[in-house]
């Protein structure tokens, strides 16, 4: 087994928890939050999205980059004393300029102060996650992971099942699990206290904020990216429309964040990987993820399908013509992000800005012009425009840079397969089973398997040098 796939399965059991909380908290929110409640809700975890990496300066990138090398000219206690340096004054500042601005701009003093809470604890997190992952100390990560999101889910729980708390319960909830990671990694690893023993470095500081700040935007970028949308939803149509574009969007979320813990691995290995292997690297990592991720898209649709069969007499059952479209999109933004650590690897974020401000012109122009045409579904088609504009300049520009392919063959018939599989499953949707559109699905499923295990193969395949 290689380094790749160990890290993988490491940061993958570090986060197993919260992404199980992903996908079983779907039905708890058909079940127990109206679309209202939840469309808030999401509202402001978008807003949440787009403006953490600028209170924070998106540091935690610079604090990987920089001390997972253990390079003995920078040490790491000098790069934890320089991350601090950079984003607690750029956060102070930032807190006091964003709540009296989302006054003004007719938000509530709840809405202001929990948006404010949210974009502390979730920055906080990120910084002291990513600093155990620079120290080397996976384990904490892993557990800090589990902890924080056994608290999440547990207070949904307490607060939202039991007790009813609708939008209040659902904020304190995420911000408590935020927190107890926080507490729990400075409980056990002392990050402060190695922060306080290393020195300021200005040409660190510098080289950070060089290579943090494109970074910065990209992440502003990805946010406005996913949150255009809802923000447009909820404006025009009501947060009740955007709690149903919020239920179908998670289960494209559970693709993202499974993506996202492999990009990790795949981030560090890209950082460590010598020049003369890095063609062969990509090439049969992007071949084998093309494989496998579409190969898990295809099958899901059929799955989503029986799931929403149970739930046909809530008010979120009207979303499912939503789910083939977000689903695509997830798979161009985990495969967009891959090929992303190309620029990370090097040190050329400034591409991954660009690449993801195209992206965002090209997802508001589609969502402009389809939002007064289709509604919801008009604002998913400009997110999946905006996605394959990104995932097609990077695929580009990285090939470019490190001269590898992708099996073109095999990508096609895997995106036919799966309008396919969509085609069927919405017949079936509207229609009720029938036997074509139920043989069609069913085909397409089992026709990508032995794809997927090829695409497994490949990946296995990778070298540790």
């Amino acid at each position: 087994m290689n380094r790749l796939v160990k890290k993988t399965g490491i940061y993958f059991i570090g986060n197993i928890a919260s992404r199980c909380m992903t996908a079983l908290i779907i039905p708890i929110y058909a079940l127990f939050v109206t679309s209202d409640a939840l469309g808030s809700y999401d509202y402001l975890v978008t807003l949440n999205s787009i403006l953490y990496p600028v209170a924070f300066g998106a540091v935690w990138e610079g604090v990987l980059k920089y001390g997972i090398g253990n390079d003995p000219l920078v040490p790491r206690e000098n790069v934890l004393a320089s991350a601090f340096c950079i984003f607690l004054p750029v956060l102070a500042a930032f807190i006091t300029l964003q709540i009296p601005v989302c006054l003004s701009l007719g938000y509530s003093r709840i809405e202001s102060l929990s948006l404010a809470v949210m974009i502390c604890m979730t920055g906080l997190a990120s910084v002291w996650q990513y600093c155990v992952r620079a120290l080397g100390h996976t384990r904490r990560y892993i557990e800090s992971g589990i902890a924080g999101s056994a608290c999440n889910f547990g207070l949904v729980m307490v607060l939202v099942c039991a007790l009813n708390g609708q939008l209040l319960g659902l904020v304190t909830s995420y911000c408590a699990g935020q927190s107890l990671i926080v507490v729990y990694i400075e409980a056990r690893e002392h990050i402060l206290r190695i922060a306080a023993q290393g020195d300021v470095d200005r040409g660190l500081m510098g080289r950070m904020l060089r290579y943090c700040i494109p970074c910065v935007f990209n992440l502003l970028s990805l946010g406005l990216l996913t949150g255009v949308g809802r923000i447009m939803i909820t404006n025009s149509l009501g947060p009740t429309a955007n709690g149903l574009y919020a239920f179908a969007m998670k289960f494209a979320s559970v693709i993202t964040s499974i993506g996202s813990i492999f990009s990790m691995a795949v981030t560090e290995e890209g950082i460590l990987r010598s020049d003369s292997r890095i063609r062969e690297f990509y090439f049969k990592l992007i071949n084998g993820l093309i494989s496998v991720l579409f190969s898990v898209a295809i099958l899901s649709i059929p799955t989503i399908l029986i799931f929403y069969a149970f739930i046909a007499a809530t008010e979120y059952a009207e979303s499912f013509v939503l789910v083939p479209v977000l689903v695509l999109y997830a798979v161009c933004m985990v495969l967009s992000t891959n090929f992303g650590t190309v620029f990370m690897a090097a040190g050329r974020t400034a591409v991954n800005m660009w690449t993801t401000m195209l992206a965002v012109v090209a997802c508001m122009m589609g969502s402009s012009m389809l939002l007064p045409l289709l509604g919801v579904v008009g604002v998913a088609i400009g997110l999946l425009l905006g996605s394959v504009v990104m995932v097609l300049c990077r695929a580009i520009a990285s090939m470019r840079l490190v001269h590898f392919r992708v099996l073109r063959i095999r990508l096609i018939s895997l995106i036919v397969l799966y309008l396919v599989a969509c085609m069927g499953a919405l017949n079936v949707y509207r229609n009720g089973i029938a036997t074509w559109p139920t043989a069609s699905m069913l085909a397409a499923s089992i026709a990508t398997v032995p794809i997927a295990l090829s695409g497994l193969r490949l990946i296995l395949s990778i070298s540790d040098e």
